[in-house]
């Protein structure tokens, strides 16, 4: 319940005095592995991710399997809605929903601009495909509100990650 008060409060990256202070062993074991399985990036939680348990405790445990994700959640005895949330937005984060393209995916000539108009055409429409099934696969597994959660968390990691590299 504390932990989840510090995650939805306005500086949720204060969760990591659980770490510092050498509490998050009595937790759980599997709470306490959180930052070595994320690297450390379970601490930047951004602000502008809407304060509600399961979108925070997501965005926590991100780089977490949802298998883990759960164990976690059990532990701590939240309740079952919460941890399935979690436990699918954990899941779906990681996944590319609009099938981004790669570097490789337009070719170019000699002086850097396109080949031709129409090999962009074609790669262009390709992508839209590929954002469009993407999308729907996402839809039909998960509620529409779920999904609406997923997507203002994917935005709020990706505008941070906006910011930073800006900076």
């Amino acid at each position: 319940m504390e932990l989840t008060k510090l995650l939805i409060s306005p500086l949720p990256g204060r969760i990591r005095q659980v770490y510092e202070t050498g509490i998050s062993p009595w937790v759980s074991e599997t709470f306490h592995r959180i930052p070595e399985i994320s690297g450390g990036s379970c601490f930047h939680i951004p602000s502008s991710v809407p304060a509600e348990k399961s979108l925070r405790w997501a965005v926590f445990m991100r780089k977490c399997e949802p298998k883990e994700a759960v164990l976690v959640l059990k532990a701590l005895k939240l309740d079952n809605d919460t941890i399935y949330r979690v436990k699918t937005l954990v899941q779906w984060i990681k996944v590319s929903l609009c099938g981004e393209p790669t570097g490789d995916s337009i070719q170019s000539d000699k002086d850097g601009a396109a080949i031709q108009a129409g090999y962009l055409k074609k790669e262009l429409s390709k992508h839209n495909d590929r954002i469009k099934t993407g999308l729907r696969r996402a839809m039909s597994r998960m509620e529409p509100e779920l999904f609406d959660d997923l997507l203002r968390v994917k935005l709020c990691l990706a505008e941070e990650c906006r910011l930073r590299r800006s900076a």
